[in-house]
């Protein structure tokens, strides 16, 4: 273990451990790009019963069953980290560690999938946006540079190589009620930000809406310039429909953030529960 892990684990001093995880279910948001999400029942107690099935030796007293499920859905459903594979650029479709011509089989990237994302602890720094500007920011609504560097005067933070930086900008409270976060949804980031952030060397930017940045994109031509910026052209990984409202209204601004993505070869992003210990 090096010293740097030791200092970071070391961070917490009120011994507050923070959910960033939204529920996932069939109703939860979803951008209309990926698949909707399910959950199916496949076997219960009285199916595998009325079908005379039997998952289990007989004699089996007391009954023994079960109820098994089949989720479906894209990795990229609910709280989720995108891999380098997500998103492509250019003429040549590439991305951050790989490009389509070479390196995209049948079965998903070949170089840069979730296989490859990094088990992440480190230090986290909450930027309140909404906070900031009085407001859950809405849709088109952008969170611009100086923004953020009057939060990080005013709150005495540094931004190290290593750290995340999370950003509330008010979405993640309407978690539960779709119509209500889609009319948040969209708030976020800009590309100057995203500059600061890949010149401070970060290992991760989140926040709580489907995209972190601005929607639509303040760049002409560009639909998603910090997608482009960070995970394209820095490899810095992005993680998408956080909530953030717990730790914003106990007002923590630095903390250990633990996330542990699934390892699933071939995927562009997973799946994860990142927490916040305070």
């Amino acid at each position: 273990m090096s010293k740097d892990l030791l200092q970071k684990l070391a961070m917490p001093k009120l011994g507050k451990v923070y959910d960033l995880e939204g529920v996932r279910d069939a109703e939860m948001p979803m951008w209309n790009g990926h698949p909707a999400f399910q959950v199916m029942t496949y076997r219960t107690p009285q199916g595998v019963k009325n079908q005379g099935s039997k998952p289990f030796p007989d004699p089996n007293d007391p009954p023994i069953s079960l109820i098994s499920d089949l989720v479906m859905g894209t990795t990229h459903s609910g709280t989720h980290i995108d891999a380098h594979g997500h998103t492509v650029t250019g003429a040549d479709q590439h991305w951050f560690d790989g490009k389509a011509a070479t390196d995209l089989g049948d079965f998903g990237p070949l170089k840069g999938s979730a296989s490859e994302l990094p088990i992440i602890i480190t230090r986290g720094i909450l930027i309140d946006a909404a906070g900031e500007v009085g407001h859950p920011l809405t849709k088109g609504e952008p969170f611009e540079a100086n923004q953020f560097t009057a939060v990080l005067k005013r709150d005495g933070i540094d931004v190290h190589s290593g750290d995340v930086v999370l950003f509330r900008m008010g979405a993640g409270g309407f978690w539960r009620d779709t119509e209500a976060f889609n009319a948040h949804d969209g708030g976020g980031i800009t590309l100057e930000v995203a500059k600061l952030l890949s010149e401070w060397g970060i290992v991760a930017v989140g926040g709580d809406t489907s995209t972190v940045e601005v929607q639509p994109s303040t760049v002409p031509r560009n639909p998603h310039p910090v997608h482009e910026h960070l995970l394209d052209e820095n490899g810095i990984h992005l993680m998408e429909n956080l909530i953030l409202e717990e730790l914003a209204a106990d007002g923590v601004k630095e903390f250990l953030f633990i996330t542990l993505p699934l390892k699933i070869q071939g995927a562009t992003g997973s799946m994860i529960r990142p927490i916040a210990i305070a």
